[in-house]
């Protein structure tokens, strides 16, 4: 393979962290053609595909994906999101649940495999997430941030998640699926009150403009938000009417708190310089296995609630003995808050990106010898 070489390939597995092995066929100086390997991020098992050259090396190529040619065996279903395809956020859905944990088993064992040091270990299985009987696969991320920006050049302002492939334009993420339909009633209330105010986003290359983000953290027990409105300081605008319409929603849950986050900073991250209070209070509690945390708009907190406390509890069993090791799936079922204290305040979260179907799942893995 050649820096900046187009090729076709066929993908013949997919590695932790969404690294596609594709197998090209590769032609050579002699004419005659060589099976050759790279790894390409965000295509998916089966697929043929369309990629760049980008690192040539003698053991290691790697490749920007340019387009799907055709879809793999796995994508047998509909994909549910309105912007699937164009948001750079998901790529799973149109793979069935089932098949996307067989798929994150053969990523995990993979990991373990490559490091561990014994004649075998103890596999836990893929811990679901299930909701009245069934897995969880939407609706359990409890924070976003969202981006102000243009979908295409100069284009109409939208707020939502960068396109795919794509570092500066925005689509807008109304209809997500991985989230409460809530975050969909608060993105279209902010967008559209920026458009009507005609409000400048700030853009990333010549740092000029108001509207940043859009951050919001939505408690999944009591349904309490926090909407963050991320700027910067180049102009000053009351919110006062942005903080009415917003109060008005008609929201399955509840808006405890409205901020303007003041940020200046260069980079494309979500900081605060200045916080202000537009309404109500900067913070919500959080409840996971009987324990109350408090969650401000940089908390670190695991983004799937749900999630969380079904890897903690496993956790927990593990330490307290009430798994048997000869059978992962003999528990007991105590409270995490036995023998614990009953709250504890979170700290501050690095910037996390949005992710997929499969961040519905924990995994677990029990070695019973030493990882080299």
């Amino acid at each position: 393979m050649k820096k900046k070489q187009i090729l076709t390939g066929v993908v013949e597995r997919v590695d932790f962290p969404n690294k596609a092995v594709v197998k090209a066929q590769v032609p050579q100086p002699d004419e005659s053609v060589a099976t050759e390997y790279a790894i390409v991020k965000g295509a998916l098992p089966g697929q043929t595909v369309e990629f760049s050259v980008k690192k040539a090396r003698k053991n290691k190529c790697e490749g920007r994906l340019r387009t799907v040619l055709k879809k793999g065996q796995l994508e047998t279903r509909e994909a549910k999101c309105p912007n699937f395809g164009t948001c750079g956020g998901c790529n799973y859905q149109e793979i069935p649940y089932e098949q996307q944990l067989a798929l994150k088993k053969e990523q995990v064992l993979r990991l373990i495999d490559a490091v561990y040091e014994g004649d075998g270990y103890q596999y836990d299985g893929i811990l679901s997430v299930r909701k009245d009987g069934q897995y969880r696969e939407w609706g359990y991320r409890n924070k976003m941030e969202f981006s102000f920006g243009d979908a295409v050049k100069d284009g109409p302002l939208t707020l939502g998640l960068h396109k795919k492939g794509s570092f500066h334009d925005i689509v807008d993420a109304e209809g997500c699926q991985i989230v409460h339909p809530d975050y969909s009633a608060v993105l279209a209330c902010v967008r559209e009150y920026a458009k009507e105010n005609n409000i400048p986003y700030y853009h990333k290359r010549d740092h000029q403009g108001v509207l940043r983000h859009l951050l919001v953290r939505r408690a999944e027990v009591s349904g309490d938000m926090l909407v963050a409105l991320v700027t910067s300081t180049q102009q000053e605008i009351d919110y006062s009417e942005l903080v009415s319409r917003l109060l008005a929603l008609p929201l399955e849950g509840q808006i405890t708190g409205i901020l303007q986050i003041c940020n200046d900073s260069l980079g494309d991250v979500v900081q605060s310089d200045e916080t202000k209070i537009l309404y109500g209070k900067d913070w919500f509690e959080e409840k996971v296995l009987g324990l109350t945390f408090k969650i401000s708009p940089f908390s670190f907190f695991q983004t799937n609630t749900s999630g969380a406390e079904v890897l903690y509890q496993r956790a927990r069993e593990y330490v307290l003995g009430e798994i048997n090791m000869g059978n992962a799936g003999e528990t007991s079922n105590g409270n995490m808050t036995e023998n614990i204290p009953g709250e504890e305040n979170a700290p501050d979260e690095e910037n996390t990106p949005g992710s997929d179907a499969l961040n519905g799942k924990a995994s677990v893995a029990m070695p019973q010898k030493h990882m080299r």
